[in-house]
Formats: structure tokens, sequence, C-alpha cells
């Protein structure tokens, strides 16, 4: 990658831990951690509305990889085999007509580790509507959910919301140049990209993943049912036994109409790790007794100690003698009389 082929040099920043962060302006951001020997790729979303993600991933995997690699990355679908892995995604629609009000947020249902009740709403209205409603936060492994008002967002950064970067795709779906938008936006991290069902998986963690619109949809429509607002329930009743709330409706709507199973976090991945994990830790306990059985230090070689219970056990007529003979070895190496 060469600074010819950018608009302009990267910002850099340090961070306090030793990380260094690369921001290219409009287009990406790079995140070095040296420590931890890994690297974060992050899309500007003003990149992506106006050049599409395709694009944007073609360019900036290809330029990242070569930096980092020395490798070229000449697809997204390429990307996965140079070790890039999704670690977060923020995927939204945006609608004319759809408002929430403050006395809403009490009807929204999570069921994420904050359970329900998570969802906070801020930005006072005269009519009683909210400008923002967030669930939980953007951290590892979560799937959360916001929605805020996104023309007072643009006009709140001193932009007509007409000449915006959304403007262009707003219209082209049928908006007026004068209706309120309003943005629901999916916040997933880690864990929370990688489904399964008892027939299906749906896994967003390789890049290609994200050019896949129909596995996007089914996403959006398994995370707008896991956190979803219900119409207010009679008096006594769960709110989990109320009905959907017909807004609400209309946005799991953006995902499609057709059938989504029930998915969880696939954590088949993360067991097989801990088996791995697990089985490694008792090998090298299983050594290090090894070891102190027939009397070597613990910073000894393990095969040594290996070897030399080998030659105990073929020497020892029984497994008492076995014993009291690494009794005397280890005796020795530490300097006792028996």
């Amino acid at each position: 990658m060469t600074t010819a082929s950018l608009s302009a040099p990267p910002k850099v920043r340090r961070g306090t831990h030793g990380g260094i962060t690369l921001e290219f302006e409009g287009e990406a951001q790079l995140n070095l951690y040296d420590s931890g020997g890994y690297a974060i790729l992050i899309a500007k979303a003003n990149a992506l509305w106006v050049n599409g993600l395709e694009s944007w991933m073609r360019t900036w995997f290809d330029r990242a990889s070569w930096l980092l690699l020395g490798l070229h990355c000449d697809s997204p679908a390429a990307a996965a085999a140079l070790g890039w892995k999704t670690r977060n995604i923020e995927l939204c629609a945006d609608f004319t007509g759809l408002k929430f009000f403050h006395a809403d947020v009490s009807c929204f249902m999570g069921t994420g580790p904050d359970g329900p009740g998570c969802f906070q709403s801020k930005g006072y209205k005269q009519d009683g509507a909210a400008e923002t409603i967030e669930s939980g936060k953007r951290r590892r492994n979560v799937l959360s959910l916001g929605t805020h008002n996104k023309t007072q967002k643009v006009l709140g950064d001193k932009i007509r919301p007409e000449e915006s970067v959304y403007s262009s795709t707003w219209r082209a779906f049928g908006w007026d140049g004068m209706s309120e938008v309003r943005r629901v936006e999916l916040r997933a991290d880690g864990n929370a990209l990688k489904l399964t069902s008892a027939k299906e998986k749906l896994d967003l963690q390789s890049p290609d993943a994200l050019l896949n619109e129909p596995m996007l949809r089914r996403f959006w429509r398994h995370a707008t049912r896991r956190l979803c607002l219900a119409v207010p329930p009679k008096k006594g009743r769960a709110l989990s036994r109320a009905n959907v709330d017909p807004r609400w409706r209309a946005v799991q709507a953006a995902g499609g109409d057709g059938f989504v199973p029930r998915f969880v976090v696939d954590r088949s991945e993360a067991r097989r790790l801990d088996l791995a994990v697990l089985r490694e830790r008792a090998n090298r306990d299983l050594l290090r007794a090894l070891a102190r059985a027939v009397g070597l230090h613990k910073d000894d070689d393990a095969r040594s100690a290996v070897a030399s219970l080998i030659d105990e056990a073929t020497n020892a007529a029984s497994f008492s003698g076995l014993v009291q003979s690494a009794r005397e070895n280890r005796d020795r190496r530490l300097g006792l009389t028996c």
C-alpha cells in the first residue's frame, strides 16, 4: 500500500497501552495492537453509504493485508484465508412515519445478558416522543439495539437532510425530502454473530458473509425477535406473553417475511476450545506430577520426566517398589536423608 493510492496520509494516534491507530479520514480506521499481535479494521459509515460495502472491502482488505502481511487480498472471500474475521457489525434500517414514545420503553423486551427492562431513552419531546432508545451496550459477545431520530442527528451535525450522504438512498425508497427519518440499528459482537438452530447455522464471522443479503435479512429477523416492542399487557399479564406492537412488526418486516427458526448462540467452537485447553492442562499437570514422582525439578524437560519414570518402572519389581524408588530419587535430588 502506498500513500499515493490514498486521498490523504493517515492520522496516527498512540494509545495508552501501546496500541497505534491509523485513521484514514472518511474511509477506514486501522487499530494495531502489538501486545496482542492483532489488528482491527473499521469501516467508516460515510464510505459505505457512498461506495457500498463490497467496494470498501475489496479496497481496504487489500490495503490492510499488504500493510500488515505483505500479501494482496483480491476479494472478501479471500480475506478469511488471510486471517480476517468479522468482530462486530452494526446493521441498520431507516423508516419514515415511525415514532416511539417514552411510554414504550417499559414495553421493550430483551433476552440478552441485561434481560428485560434494559432499555433506556433520552431526548424528551413535547408530544412524549423519545429521540433515542438504547438496549444494552456495545460490548463483547452481546446483541444490542438502538433507535434514534436520524433527521435530528443529521441536523445536529449542521447538515441539511436532503444534502446528506443518506439522501439518495432514502429517495430511492420513497422519501419525500421532508418526512422525519428514524433509524433502528442492531449491533452484534463476537459470539452473537455465530448462531445455530436445530436445522440451520447462521455465521456472520466470515467477512464475505456480510455480502450475503439473504443471510443478513435472516439475522435481522432473528435479532428483532430477540429484542422487540410489545403492546402494553393487560393488568396481571406478563410482558413476555403480550403481542408484538404493530410498529415493531414493520421493523421486523425489513428482514423479509420468510420463516426464521429460533436461533441461539453457537457455542460448539468454544466448547471444543475449552476441551482442548482442558486436555492441554491435564497433560501439563500430569507431566508435572510425573516429574515430581521421579524427583525432577519443575524446570527440567518434561520428556526427561517421562523417560525417568519409564526407567524407574522398568527397574521396579512392583508399584510399591516404584514409589519407594521415586521417593529415594526425590530425596537425593533435594539433599535429604531417609
